[in-house]
């Protein structure tokens, strides 16, 4: 087995243990930590509509230039089976 393959189950193992394992920690949760996960959430939400909208240009021109190969190759493929 390769390195990388033996430290990723090793990181699964120990993960599945300590998730497992864990007792019970009767923590206190005030009403702050809800509106924090929110506001984390509604962050990424934003980050994620930003990195959209920064590269959307790059995505478009890929894209299009993607459906042009495409639509070239059927293009030729009909015209090797009218040959």
């Amino acid at each position: 087995m390769e390195f990388k393959s033996k430290m990723i189950i090793g990181a699964v193992l120990m993960l599945i243990l300590f998730i497992t394992l864990t007792k019970n920690a009767y923590a206190y949760l005030d009403p702050g930590t809800g509106s924090y996960f929110f506001q984390l959430l509604i962050a990424g939400l934003l980050g994620a509509l930003f990195l959209i909208k920064s590269f959307w240009k790059n995505l478009a021109v890929a894209a299009k230039s993607f459906f042009l190969k495409v639509s070239n190759f059927i293009k030729n493929f009909k015209k090797c089976l009218n040959k």
